[in-house]
């Protein structure tokens, strides 16, 4: 979904300093996927290496948006199921927004590139 439109954009995306491990941990966790399947974002971060991935990088802002695209594609491969797809799948932006919580002005321009809602 984002890939794509990552691809088409400019290199005008801001670099950030991304957190600890710990940190990004808990801003995954401030997220309310469902109300009803909470579950899927502790089954996510165990699943997938998305805060360490990350954690003390220095990155263009699109390359972490491009990370948590990889993380929720690999997360609902592995899962193989349809509802839980779904649910990851619209949460992408939120999880993008919660790990850039720090940088909002790397969440404007990525919005301002038509990348982010």
């Amino acid at each position: 979904m984002f890939g794509a439109m990552a691809q088409a954009s400019d290199d005008s995306s801001p670099d950030v300093i991304m957190p600890t491990e710990e940190v990004l941990k808990g801003c995954l966790k401030d997220i309310k996927l469902d109300p009803l399947k909470d579950s899927h974002l502790g089954s996510f971060l165990g699943k997938t290496n998305l805060a360490s991935e990350l954690a003390g990088k220095k990155l263009p802002a699109k390359d972490v948006l491009e990370a948590v695209e990889t993380a929720v594609f690999g997360y609902c491969e592995e899962m193989k199921h349809p509802g839980i797809s779904l649910v990851m799948t619209l949460s992408q932006p939120r999880i993008v927004k919660a790990v850039l919580r720090d940088h909002p002005d790397a969440i404007t321009q990525l919005r301002a590139d038509g990348l982010l809602k």
